[in-house]
């Protein structure tokens, strides 16, 4: 590497304080970036988010400032420093520039107050910086017939000389050398191996099973063990310190067999009302809301499965809405759902936050819905927390109770590798494909069909999982 070439730009900073040896992997060209679908969509969410910030800027904010100018889309370096400026805000009454930070979330967290500040550093010595703002989506906002981009955007001032500014520099400081740095092994390697971009890298010698496969275990303990040589479960000692839930599962991966806690189970179960109703959702979050009633970085639901067991041994019953067309897809699912779900039996969902909180975002979108969304919300009962809750844990799980980790460990027969669309994110980038006008009629088909198989799949998973867990509870005897 020449080292007198390299730059350090803020989401290096950022790969930095995800993970040093992460931004080793990428400053040395050994770190997969290839992007998701995804994070394709997230970013494609966040340019269009950019672009009418750009113009909220010249239409509402530069006016306000007479003399002034934009500058946009620079490119500044102090050293071996170098940042790429969303806005700076040149000739401001009286004298200097003021730094506009461009997010496209719907609030400001440290990252975002990090990567501002460290502009701040570069642009201090290249101008007289007087004011550092971060521009971003407002919460509160709610979409009319047409986007108000005076309202949809909210500017707030960042203290860019405070503590957080010398905590940048050391950060800087720190990445800087760890980029620099030829020995890979100086820098601290990731706790997370399941979403490691770099394995071999981070986890050359992972031990099988290891204590990250032990559910909710804080980054600062994880390094504790590392440093002890605990990172397998056969040395992790049997009094360490653990919750209820994490001592079951070390106990399950240190003994290799499955763990099943009988009366729990029976009661979860048997506290269920019928008919049961297997329910899931699809969504799109879109940054910039794309209709009438809608927030920032709102879901938008457009498809559900539904599957419905009368009785223990019945036939199930499969029901499914996916909306293409172009107006606001969640009405025509709601007025599909309510003639279908039927007024009583538990509703079973995979991870109830996610259903509940777009139960709850319909509601306030369509009120004619509301005591039905409402309704549905106190009938859902969360199949996952059966699994999360180590009432059954499997060694197999790897440490996530994500129904892509479970379905195969319990259901081996059935399986997501074999259709076209494998998880949500890929289901949210096939339907945005379907809302551009440029997608031909046959691929718009063919996007349909992975759709309606996947989404079947997640609410078959749940039907599955749960006759899985009756017979292991015993509740169906042969």
């Amino acid at each position: 590497m020449d080292t007198k070439r390299y730059r350090l730009s803020k989401s290096d900073l950022k790969l930095y304080l995800d993970c040093p040896r992460h931004l080793w992997a990428r400053a040395h060209g050994q770190l997969n970036e290839a992007p998701t679908e995804l994070e394709t969509h997230f970013f494609n969410e966040g340019m269009h988010a950019e672009s009418l910030a750009q113009e909220y800027l010249r239409t509402y904010l530069l006016p306000q400032h007479p003399g002034a100018f934009l500058s946009t889309q620079q490119g500044y370096s102090d050293g071996p420093f170098f940042a790429r400026v969303d806005a700076l805000l040149c000739g401001l009454q009286g004298g200097g520039c003021a730094l506009i930070e461009i997010k496209s979330s719907t609030k400001i967290d440290k990252e975002d107050r990090y990567d501002a500040i460290f502009q701040a550093l570069i642009l201090k010595e290249q101008c007289d910086l007087r004011k550092v703002y971060i521009l971003h989506l407002d919460k509160s906002y709610r979409r009319g017939q047409d986007l108000d981009l005076q309202n949809l955007f909210k500017l707030e001032e960042i203290d860019f000389d405070s503590e957080l500014a010398n905590e940048v520099r050391g950060y800087r400081e720190a990445a800087l050398a760890v980029a620099l740095n030829p020995d890979v092994l100086a820098s601290e390697a990731c706790y997370d191996p399941r979403n490691c971009p770099c394995p071999d890298l981070c986890h050359p010698n992972l031990p099988t099973p290891s204590i990250y496969e032990i559910p909710r275990i804080l980054k600062a303990e994880k390094r504790k063990l590392r440093a002890s040589g605990w990172e397998a479960i056969a040395d992790l000692p049997l009094d360490h310190p653990l919750n209820e839930k994490q001592r079951i599962v070390a106990q399950v991966l240190r003994e290799g067999k499955a763990y099943l806690n009988l009366e729990a189970l029976r009661e979860r179960l048997e506290n269920l009302s019928w008919p049961l109703w297997f329910l899931d959702y699809e969504t799109c979050k879109a940054a910039v809301p794309r209709y009438p009633g809608y927030g920032p970085q709102q879901d938008i639901v457009f498809q559900y499965s539904l599957h419905k067991l009368q009785a223990p041994h019945a036939v199930a019953e499969h029901f499914e809405a996916l909306y293409l067309g172009p107006d606001e897809p969640s009405l025509a699912l709601a007025n599909q759902l309510r003639e279908e779900l039927g007024e009583f039996g538990s509703i079973i969902v995979w991870h109830e936050t996610f259903e509940m909180g777009r139960n709850r975002e319909m509601a306030e979108l369509h009120p004619r819905h509301a005591a039905f969304l409402e309704g549905v919300n106190d009938r859902v009962f969360d199949l996952e927390k059966v699994i999360a809750d180590a009432v059954y844990w499997h060694p197999d799980f790897k440490g996530s109770s994500s129904i892509k980790y479970v379905l195969p460990v319990m259901l081996p027969a059935y399986s997501y590798t074999k259709l076209n669309i494998q998880h949500g994110g890929q289901a949210t980038a096939a339907w945005q494909r379907t809302c551009d006008t440029l997608t031909l009629a046959e691929d718009r088909e063919a996007i349909r069909s992975d759709l309606l198989a996947y989404c079947h799949l997640d609410s078959l998973a749940m039907l599955e999982i749960y006759r899985r867990l009756r017979s292991l509870a015993g509740m169906d005897p042969a």
